[in-house]
Order: structure tokens, then C-alpha cells, then sequence
């Protein structure tokens, strides 16, 4: 299974919230734990860099997209030149 953790999970996890430790410590080998924060960052610095932006859903897609490692499905030409995103058209 794959944990994509929220800012709020994050911020309960900065706080020490018992609850999302427990949760957390009960994953198995095979689970994941994902946040994408860093890679929202690192997305929006490269496309403006560019010289183009995206809307905040869409870093938040593409950041997902990454961290997670799925390819997206996108008719969105916005998405293109993101470094390591594979997209594929529906």
C-alpha cells in the first residue's frame, strides 16, 4: 500500500500526534510512505526557471505524480518538460 500523507498528516507527525505515529508504525515492508512537499517545491522552481508556472492543482498532480511514480494521464500541455513525469494522453 502506498501512504500519501496530507499537510495535515504531516503537521501531526511534526507534533508528535500519537496517533498518526501508531498508524505509521503499523505499516508493513511492502507499504510506502509518501509526502510530496519537497517535490511540489522542486517542480515549481524548475518550470519557472523556464520562464512558465503552473497552477497550484496541477504542481500538486505533477508532485504526486512523482513521488508516487505513476505516469500521468493528461491531455495538458502544461504538464510537458517536467523532468522524470511520464505522461501519457487519453
Amino acid at each position: 500500500m502506498i501512504f500519501l500523507l496530507d499537510a495535515n498528516a504531516i503537521s501531526a507527525l511534526m507534533r508528535e500526534d500519537a496517533r498518526m505515529g501508531s498508524r505509521l508504525s503499523s505499516t508493513g515492508v511492502d507499504d510506502r510512505v509518501v509526502m510530496c512537499t519537497d517535490l511540489y517545491a522542486k517542480v515549481k522552481f524548475a518550470q519557472e526557471r523556464r520562464g512558465r508556472s503552473l497552477a497550484d492543482n496541477d504542481l500538486w498532480i505533477a508532485a504526486t505524480a512523482l513521488a508516487t511514480d505513476a505516469t500521468l494521464a493528461s491531455r495538458d500541455s502544461d504538464f510537458q518538460g517536467i523532468e522524470r513525469l511520464a505522461i501519457v494522453e487519453p
